[in-house]
């Protein structure tokens, strides 16, 4: 356990958490794009993010369906961090995945 709304949850790329060696995009995790978007070949994401739900397994496509029209339940299988972006103002959110941070 650790500080309220602070993740213990290993987000770290690639699997399992060891980057590779030699990559130029480091350990991070990239939401809305590609690692090495970059310039106008290669344009990120550019639009609004409602919610963020990271998952330590590879979900069906029936799954993520279901999900689109309800709040995802804190505890889910496999669900890691669940940000829904209802904070209001303010520079952080909430991790409401159910997981103790």
């Amino acid at each position: 356990a650790g500080p309220a709304g602070v993740s213990r949850a290993d987000l770290s790329y690639p699997d399992p958490g060891v980057p590779a060696s030699g990559s130029a995009h480091g350990p991070f995790l990239v939401v809305g794009a590609a690692k090495d978007d970059v310039g106008p070949a290669r344009p990120s994401f550019r639009g609004r993010l409602d919610e963020l739900h990271v998952w330590n397994r590879t979900r069906r496509g029936s799954e993520v369906v279901v999900d689109l029209a309800r709040a995802v339940p804190p505890g889910s299988a496999g669900l890691v961090a669940s940000y829904r972006f209802e904070e209001g103002l303010g520079t952080l959110v909430r991790d409401t995945s159910g997981g103790g941070s």
